[in-house]
């Protein structure tokens, strides 16, 4: 039995922590009041879960936080 190659992570086709990214951007309070297609609490934990995850995995993630509600107006 002869092993499988080692594949390249920048030049493959799947993700990996050293091509991808999670970037969640305009995460405000506003849009998730105005979701209607599912629980707003479950929407949350999802964001939440899906964020940690990645982090567990190693993946590169960037959270934009509500720019006035977070110190760019005060």
């Amino acid at each position: 039995m002869t092993s499988v190659p080692i594949r390249d992570p920048l030049a493959d086709h799947l993700i990996t922590p050293q091509n991808a990214a999670l970037i969640v951007i305009d995460y405000q309070q506003n849009q998730f009041r105005s979701v209607r297609s599912m629980d707003s609490d479950l929407l949350l934990e999802n964001v939440v879960s899906t964020a940690k995850l990645a982090k567990l995995f190693g993946h590169l993630t960037g959270i934009g936080l509500d720019f006035h509600q977070h110190g760019a107006g005060k």
